[in-house]
């Protein structure tokens, strides 16, 4: 930020920011899967299952928890639905095949490590230090400013110089490592921190549209070539990313999630067209 003003920056230098736009990308792949049946559209599966599966490892070899979670959780949201409204014995072979991969990928990296300490981390005291006693830390303090200014915030980037006025009078408000970072590493406390709870809410809902629609009407839900699948599970995936880290922070990140957004919905005006 020059000139002590906040700009949003976009870079894949970051291994957090490379895995989280890769899982918003391979989210997709599921849903190629589960749309095309293997004796019509075998080709179809067969590359959407070997990209998921690359984009796996991919994600893997980042170290970054956070997106494999969300693409793990994402995921499995989107087949169980699948298997309620849909059909279940594809959405279960799916989901098997899926936990099969991620259990072979987790057999062969130090993520595991990482996984496994998320919990002790955030829950046990003297692990401020860590990525996600940070975390906490921030995510802790983002509430205590939400709280106290509900309406207003501190202004777009503001948060950090505040923290710091809040510490002077008060030592335990957060940990010294969690200062000097330029976001809160969650979306939507970073939004409410900044703009107050109305309009922060507001910024959100870009993020969140998509799967509200996804879920607002059942009829599209039986149905399995509607777009409301591909917005759906892409939606989700940004938005549980967007729990750990800010995507919405990152402008390469955000153009990535608007432009898919707009090619699942022009191809599904598309077909709307044609059926007219």
């Amino acid at each position: 930020s020059g000139g002590g003003s906040y700009r949003t920056g976009g870079t894949t230098t970051l291994a957090i920011v490379y895995g989280t736009n890769l899982s918003v990308i391979t989210s997709i792949c599921l849903i190629i899967m589960l749309r095309n049946h293997f004796h019509t559209g075998r080709w179809r599966v067969l590359f959407s299952l070997l990209a998921y599966s690359v984009s796996v490892f991919a994600i893997y070899l980042t170290g970054s928890r956070g997106p494999l979670l969300s693409l793990t959780i994402a995921s499995t949201v989107i087949l169980i639905l699948w298997g309620i409204h849909i059909d279940w014995k594809k959405s279960l072979k799916v989901l098997t095949g899926l936990l099969v991969l991620l259990a072979i990928s987790a057999s062969n990296f130090d993520i595991n490590k990482r996984l496994a300490n998320v919990w002790e981390n955030l829950f046990s005291e003297g692990k401020e230090h860590t990525s996600m006693g940070i975390r906490k830390q921030l995510w802790e303090a983002g509430t205590e400013v939400i709280l106290d200014h509900p309406l207003t915030g501190t202004g777009a980037g503001n948060h950090d110089e505040y923290f710091h006025n809040k510490l002077q009078h008060d030592q335990d408000f957060i940990y010294p490592s969690a200062l000097n970072f330029r976001h809160l590493h969650n979306d939507l406390i970073n939004y409410m921190t900044w703009f107050g709870i109305p309009i922060g809410i507001l910024l959100y809902l870009y993020a969140a549209a998509p799967f509200l629609v996804f879920l607002n009407n059942r009829k599209r839900l039986k149905n399995e070539k509607s777009a409301s699948w591909g917005l759906g599970i892409c939606s989700l995936t940004f938005m549980l990313n967007g729990l750990t880290n800010t995507p919405s922070m990152r402008a390469l990140t955000v153009t990535l999630f608007i432009i898919l957004i707009g090619l699942i919905l022009i191809q599904s005006s598309s077909k709307i067209s044609e059926q007219e």
